[in-house]
């Protein structure tokens, strides 16, 4: 006779209840999970569960977690069994479609039980959960608490935002699980203390969960092979995109901002463009390779103006930065220009901490999201009047130069070495992959910066 996935999670909730000292909840807990399962109780246990059994490990002692699919009508008689309403469900919802909502329920020992609605934070795509989950933690009014929720990440390749639950009852609480790849475990980070618009978060609670059977084989990532470098150009251009960080998502939500603008290019000046001509002249002369020289020589007689320094992107740049700094914000230089200068070391020590392999993978990735980034303010700037003219001739210009500079990287990976040449160019595209990477998470923890600036 087939298996049912109730009979299945069944068998296996007895297990844990006798096993994590939740035995004399097991009825409770086994009618609760039937109440769940009403809409799929009877499909045969075969392919993807309908649920996941979790333990919670918290100081009080473990917690266990049941997450399952429930369709409108029994979440609605879930909520009226635990006396609660779902406007804050309905204020988000539509940002996880078309993913499955879940339903959530914690049993802790002597405690009731709690209730709350599970979102797939990676519904549209795990690359754009980091956004969709700010813009639905602003919804509920908990907007400030991002930066400190981002501040639990790895690494943008190492961690995945996997969940977003509001918990309902007893008390009301949202709380996001992070997915740390090459590691047993996920963790789940509460947003305690009745956070709101107005004020941050009391604390954060870090819980690690052991999965139950269903996950816990996809939760160890193998190593990753090394991949061709024109593999680097296609995923930081179509997945990881630089133009979907949740503070440039933030900017394109709200009404034009000259403060913030401001502080995106001051930064920038601190962290790549007042150096950027000197650094790129110094990858030059460590090059060990004409053709790949040539490339950046093209490059660096771009920025340097093809011999005309009134053209020189520099100067340009500094012309606008003026302009809007009528507009800056109020506040200390060392903390509105920390990120810029963070960032500035990051690239440093990519550019010139590693072999020549490593400043090659860094300077393909500068322009990749240089020209992502660019185009992000080009669109920012065109959504205000008050600026106009010559102070935007960078703009302008770099929104059409930087797609040049990136394609420059496509044809830059096309020259390097190819993996199945053997030890040496593996290694070498390893050093590659490793500029490149480096680069792609000072990318990203310079804009988790900006927003703490702009935003906490």
């Amino acid at each position: 006779m087939t298996e049912t996935w109730y009979e299945r999670g069944a068998a296996r909730l007895k297990v844990i209840c006798q096993e994590h000292g939740l035995r004399g909840r097991a009825a409770e807990i086994q009618s609760l999970f039937q109440q769940l399962g009403a809409s799929w109780a009877d499909r045969p246990a075969s392919g993807g569960a309908p649920f996941e059994l979790s333990l919670i490990h918290e100081e009080a002692g473990p917690a266990l977690s049941i997450v399952a699919e429930t369709d409108a009508q029994g979440r609605q008689r879930l909520a009226g069994d635990f006396r609660v309403g779902l406007e804050s469900v309905r204020a988000v919802e539509e940002l996880f479609a078309p993913g499955v909502v879940r339903q959530a329920l914690v049993f802790r020992s002597g405690r009731t039980p709690s209730f709350g609605v599970s979102f797939d934070a990676g519904a549209r795509g795990r690359w754009l959960a980091p956004a969709v989950v700010e813009e639905a933690l602003g919804r509920l009014g908990l907007a400030r608490a991002w930066p400190a929720l981002m501040s639990a990440r790895r690494g943008v390749e190492l961690d995945e935002l996997e969940r977003l639950v509001i918990d309902l009852a007893p008390a009301p609480d949202v709380r996001v699980r992070w997915r740390h790849h090459a590691s047993p475990h996920a963790r789940s980070y509460s947003v305690l203390g009745g956070a709101r618009a107005d004020r941050p978060p009391a604390r954060f609670v870090d819980a690690p969960i052991a999965i139950d059977w269903i996950e816990a084989a996809e939760s160890i990532a193998q190593p990753e092979a090394v991949l061709d470098a024109v593999e680097i150009v296609r995923r930081y251009e179509e997945d990881i995109v630089l133009a979907n960080h949740p503070f440039l998502a933030r900017l394109r939500r709200e009404p034009v901002n000259l403060g913030h603008l401001w502080t995106i290019l001051a930064n920038f000046w601190e962290a790549i463009v007042h150096d950027f001509p000197a650094r790129l002249a110094k990858v030059i002369a460590r090059l060990d390779d004409d053709a790949l020289r040539s490339v950046f020589v093209k490059q660096l007689n771009d920025e340097l103006g093809e011999g005309d320094y009134s053209r020189a992107h520099k100067a340009m740049f500094r012309t606008l930065v003026d302009a809007v700094e009528p507009h800056r914000p109020r506040g200390e230089a060392d903390v509105l220009l920390e990120p810029g200068r963070q960032f500035g070391a990051a690239l440093e020590a990519r550019l010139f901490g590693g072999s020549w392999h490593e400043a090659i993978g860094a300077l393909m990735m500068i322009e990749i999201y240089g020209k992502q980034t660019d185009l992000r303010l080009g669109e920012e700037f065109r959504r205000q009047n008050q600026l106009e003219g010559s102070p935007l001739t960078w703009l302008r210009l770099h929104e059409s130069l930087e797609v040049d500079h990136a394609d420059d990287s496509l044809r830059l990976a096309r020259m390097l070495p190819r993996v199945a040449d053997g030890a040496e160019a593996r290694a070498q595209i390893a050093d590659v992959w490793r500029g490149a990477r480096g680069v792609v998470d000072a990318g990203h923890a310079y804009f988790d910066a900006l927003y703490r600036v702009c935003f906490a």
